[in-house]
């Protein structure tokens, strides 16, 4: 989805392109070093490092492309959407959500803490201050990746199905109203203040 995007607003046919479907950003990073494949998507912080071992630059920067870019929505049947013993559930994950999305925009210290425990990289455990500042400074400030209104609209979606057609993703024009239910994260935001 992200690469149909950006290459139609270049006027390039996605369809031009050989897209190779291969494991994690770890994987696709080692690919790209080792002169396998011409581009990969990686991390914003991996990329830094591809940077340092050779003549790699940076092609496309999300934040950047895209007004939104929803690379993680939760997702759940349909049934268990309209069952109401499941709603104070869902109410509350996406609460906890925005709160923790608040909480790490305004506190580096929990972000920090966070991401030693909880970050699946080697030795996160052990990361100093001083590497984890730059990070949370990037995903805060530029990517914006933790909206303190819980990121979720009907209209972002809209606004990307242009994309998620070029790609493929999508054929028609599909109700929104039908497939993105946004009434959860209203209520949250309403309970947050």
């Amino acid at each position: 989805m992200l690469l149909a995007g950006v290459l139609a607003k270049h006027d390039i046919d996605i369809e031009d392109t050989t897209i190779v479907e291969m494991g994690g950003s770890g994987s696709r990073m080692r690919a790209l070093i080792a002169g396998r494949v011409a581009a990969v998507p990686v991390h914003f912080d991996q990329a830094a490092e591809v940077i340092k071992q050779g003549n790699f630059k940076v092609l496309i920067e999300p934040w950047q492309e895209y007004k939104t870019w929803l690379s993680e929505p939760w997702l759940v049947h349909g049934t268990w959407a309209d069952n109401k013993d499941n709603h104070r559930a869902a109410v509350d994950l996406n609460k906890a959500m925005i709160k923790s999305f608040r909480m790490a925009n305004a506190d580096f210290q929990y972000w920090a803490d966070g991401f030693r425990k909880y970050a699946t990289v080697p030795d996160a455990a052990k990361a100093t201050d001083e590497t984890l500042k730059p990070v949370w400074q990037k995903l805060s400030t530029d990517i914006k990746a933790w909206p303190g209104d819980g990121g979720f609209k009907r209209e972002y979606f809209k606004e990307l199905v242009p994309v998620y057609r070029k790609a493929g993703a999508v054929k028609g024009e599909p109700d929104l109203n039908r497939v993105v239910e946004t009434r959860f994260v209203e209520q949250a935001l309403q309970e947050l203040g």
